[in-house]
This record gives C-alpha cells, sequence and structure tokens, in this order.
C-alpha cells in the first residue's frame, strides 16, 4: 500500500508533460526584434524632425536677410531722393554728420533731433503768416527778418538745404519791402511752408523704414 502511495503521488508531483511546456512558451512570445525595430523607427523619425527643424531655421535666416537687405535698398533709395539737386531737401554731409551721433545708449536721439526741428520750423512758419497778415504799411519787416534768420540757421545745422534756400530768397524779398510776392509767389511764405511740410514727410517715412531695419535686426 505504501509503495503505491509513494507512485501517486510522484504522479502529481511531477513535471507536466511537452505540450504543457509549449503551451507556456507560447504565453510568453519574444518581442526582442519588434522593440529594435520600433526604437528604430522613432530615431528615424527624430531625424526627420531635427532636419525639418534645421530647414525651417534656414528658411527663417535667409528669410530675416532677405528682409534686411531690401529695408536697405529702401533707405538707400530715400536718401538718394532727399540729396538730390532736385528735391533740395536735405545736404548729404551734414545729415550723415547727423546720423552718425546716434548710438545704441540713445536710440531715439536722431528722432528726438528731428521733431524738434520740425516743431520749431512749424512754429517759425506759424509766426511769419502772423507778420505778413498785417496790413501793408503796419508790417514788421525787422521782426520778420529776425524770425528768417531763426528758421535758416536752424535749417543749416540741421542740413535743410532747400528751407535755408528759401529763407534767403524770402529775406531779399524783406530787404525790399516786396510783400505781395512774399505773400504768394515761387519765392513766398506759401513755397517755404511747402518745403518744410515736404522735408518733414520725407523724415517720417526716413525714420519709420530705419525702425524696421532696427527691428528686422533683432
Amino acid at each position: 500500500m505504501i509503495a503505491f502511495a509513494c507512485i501517486d503521488l510522484k504522479e502529481t508531483m511531477g513535471p507536466k508533460n511537452g505540450n504543457d511546456n509549449k503551451e507556456h512558451e507560447e504565453d510568453f512570445p519574444t518581442t526582442r526584434g519588434d522593440d529594435v525595430n520600433h526604437n528604430t523607427t522613432t530615431d528615424t523619425t527624430n531625424n526627420n524632425k531635427d532636419t525639418d527643424n534645421n530647414k525651417d531655421d534656414d528658411d527663417k535666416t535667409n528669410n530675416k536677410k532677405t528682409t534686411i537687405e531690401e529695408l536697405q535698398d529702401e533707405i538707400a533709395g530715400l536718401e538718394a531722393e532727399a540729396y538730390s539737386t532736385k528735391s533740395k531737401l536735405l545736404n548729404e554731409s551734414q545729415f550723415s554728420e547727423l546720423l552718425g551721433l546716434q548710438s545704441e545708449d540713445e536710440p531715439e536721439f536722431i528722432e528726438e533731433i528731428i521733431e524738434m526741428y520740425t516743431a520749431d520750423a512749424r512754429s517759425m512758419l506759424e509766426e511769419l503768416k502772423k507778420f505778413y497778415s498785417a496790413k501793408d504799411d503796419e508790417i514788421d519787416f525787422d521782426q520778420i527778418r529776425g524770425t528768417l534768420h531763426k528758421l535758416k540757421g536752424s535749417s543749416s545745422t540741421f542740413g535743410a538745404d532747400g528751407v535755408t534756400e528759401m529763407c534767403d530768397l524770402m529775406r531779399e524779398l524783406c530787404i525790399e519791402k516786396n510783400v505781395k510776392d512774399a505773400r504768394i509767389g515761387p519765392d513766398s511764405l506759401v513755397e517755404l511752408e511747402k518745403r518744410v511740410e515736404d522735408l518733414a514727410s520725407f523724415l517720417d517715412r526716413y525714420m519709420s523704414k530705419l525702425r524696421e531695419l532696427t527691428a528686422a535686426k533683432m
């Protein structure tokens, strides 16, 4: 009885047959090859992303360079317009010297100088209009000459050749006490005001492009 009991216990505790082992092997399939393929695919995807990012950076750099060059060309065109003998807006040497005073410590220096000049010029124009609005026999030519002298001085320093020239022409009319031609005509107060406003308009456009260029370089 004891012998049969031992045999039964052995059969109960012993190893399972081959089919059972195969079933366990199928429960845990090998995935190492799949992992390698997955990692390779991920690396390839990441490399493609890096390539795309580098391309985007290159495109941005090229676009930025193109924008800067275009703005520089536009500014050069505006300067050529201002310095031409036809427009007589600005004296190249004096205005270039003024631009040279700009520094990183005072980025708004030039704009402040321009605003001061145009504001003063317009104020003096209003004075001249007031003087010439009086009756012919009540016009104070000394005051007119004084205002023209101040406007000529500030315009000459700024490099505004056209305005400076008009001040000289109007001064001659003032000396002659030629009220009619001073009020209206090619050498009149009307023409002087036009030159001041033409210059102010140009300076607005010019400074706008300079600001764009500064922003593009950042």
